[in-house]
């Protein structure tokens, strides 16, 4: 993702290893970053190596233990030639100890990305395993119900009337409803049921906190631990029926974190059409 001359501009900045780094991450994610970036930077901190030259012996002229009027002596020549095999020595021994550090570097550079890229292998693994899963083990939410979500989604205005000529009897609940509209009336003609899948636990229908007003008319759940769940939102129920479900409404509220509350919960007016004909006032007004 990177050239060779933006490559060379960077690293040859007055700047260390590390901002080097990053600038080099940074280059490549900005020109696409469709892969996983790898920089390995190294630096040698060590001052170099110069021998010094070591001045040639002189030339013999007549005499071998005489050059240019200097006597010299055996002992010394001896000396000037082991001076200059020891500098050769440490030269040689700094150079052997160079290629054995860039050897070590270069080996577990390659180990590095071998290790990169089996980890890479390893996540693609992962992340594909979830979604076979997803595929093998969760049942598809049956047709009706997909039809109603989407209804329910696609609404653009604030009534929504279901017919049970438009739905098959009974609507069984796999999953969760969602009601995220702001105002919302539910209006029904003929038997509409929402029946609970044997394998769904949780609510029939959840109620959004933003929601204000839902009015819910001619419905009838069956089976559920929790038929409605709804935040503190106005909800009016017109002929709704519950039959079999241990909560038919759980009603919960978003309140200040760590605050000193002051609320009143009044209790709501429930008229069942049982209770609607035994309590009949002497005149038969109810």
């Amino acid at each position: 993702m990177v050239d060779k001359s933006q490559i060379t501009a960077i690293i040859t900045r007055d700047t260390s290893l590390q901002q080097k780094a990053t600038e080099l991450i940074t280059a490549a994610n900005a020109n696409g970053g469709r892969d996983n970036v790898t920089v390995v930077l190294v630096q040698n901190n060590k001052t170099p190596n110069r021998p010094e030259a070591t001045k040639p012996a002189a030339v013999l002229k007549k005499s071998p233990n005489v050059t240019e009027g200097i006597p010299t002596t055996k002992q010394d020549t001896v000396t000037s030639r082991s001076d200059t095999g020891s500098n050769n020595i440490t030269a040689q021994k700094s150079g052997n100890g160079l290629t054995v550090l860039f050897a070590i570097l270069c080996l577990a550079f390659a180990a590095s990305s071998v290790w990169l890229y089996l980890q890479w292998q390893k996540s693609k693994q992962l992340l594909a395993e979830p979604v076979k899963t997803v595929q093998q083990d969760q049942q598809p939410r049956n047709p009706d119900e997909i039809k109603l979500q989407n209804a329910l989604n696609n609404l653009k205005g604030d009534t929504l009337k279901l017919s049970d000529t438009t739905f098959k009897q009974p609507i069984v609940i796999s999953d969760t409803l969602h009601i995220l509209k702001d105002t919302l009336f539910i209006k029904t003609k003929g038997n509409i049921v929402f029946k609970r899948d044997s394998a769904f636990n949780g609510p029939a229908m959840d109620i959004a906190a933003p929601c204000k007003v839902i009015v819910l008319e001619n419905i009838k759940f069956e089976g559920f631990e929790t038929a409605i769940s709804v935040f503190n939102t106005s909800l009016y129920l017109r002929g709704t029926q519950f039959v079999n479900c241990r909560l038919a409404i759980q009603k919960q509220y978003l309140l200040a974190n760590e605050k000193s509350i002051s609320a009143d919960f009044p209790l709501s007016k429930i008229i069942t059409d049982t209770l609607a004909k035994t309590t009949k006032k002497p005149d038969g007004a109810r």
